[in-house]
């Protein structure tokens, strides 16, 4: 994310102005139980977005990120990520189960794992003209789950 926007922000500045979207995740916004390392890096891109807003908006330089919630992608094809999304014991949770707590996961009814291009959508709106007033905000792409109390690293049933 730092090299990324390093590598654009002297290019920004020369054209006047420019956007840059983060992508950080959920837990960039609530901590996970044994996800230490991983919340760390995410809550890491907040800071990182909200200090590059703030020192570079006198140049029209706007700087968001996006927090995807349960996305289906190659991340949570995997038993560690069954067994946690599912709350079953290691080794015991499979790809259906992880499934169906998508379900519990999210506020919003219907709403399971959620499609990747929720996620771009998103990041086309911070971008896009439509967003020009807006810089320095976390936009959660995570159909209501950060409305469910509590810590949510297992499903909410």
């Amino acid at each position: 994310v730092w090299k990324s926007a390093k590598a654009v922000l002297p290019h920004m500045m020369e054209q006047g102005g420019g956007s840059i979207v983060m992508t950080s995740s959920i837990n960039g916004l609530e901590p996970g139980a044994n996800y230490v390392h991983y919340c760390a890096a995410k809550f890491g891109v907040v800071g990182v977005m909200k200090t590059l807003a703030l020192e570079y908006a006198s140049h029209g330089i706007r700087v968001n990120s996006v927090h995807p919630g349960a996305i289906l992608t190659p991340m949570t094809s995997w038993q560690g990520a069954w067994d946690m999304m599912s709350g079953k014991p290691a080794g015991e949770g499979t790809e259906e189960d992880m499934l169906e707590a998508g379900y519990h996961f999210h506020a919003l009814k219907g709403n399971g794992f959620l499609d990747p291009q929720r996620i771009a959508d998103a990041a086309l709106w911070l971008n896009s003209d439509l967003a020009s007033s807006v810089t320095g905000i976390s936009v959660p792409v995570d159909a209501g789950h950060l409305l469910i109390p509590g810590v949510n690293a297992n499903p909410v049933k």
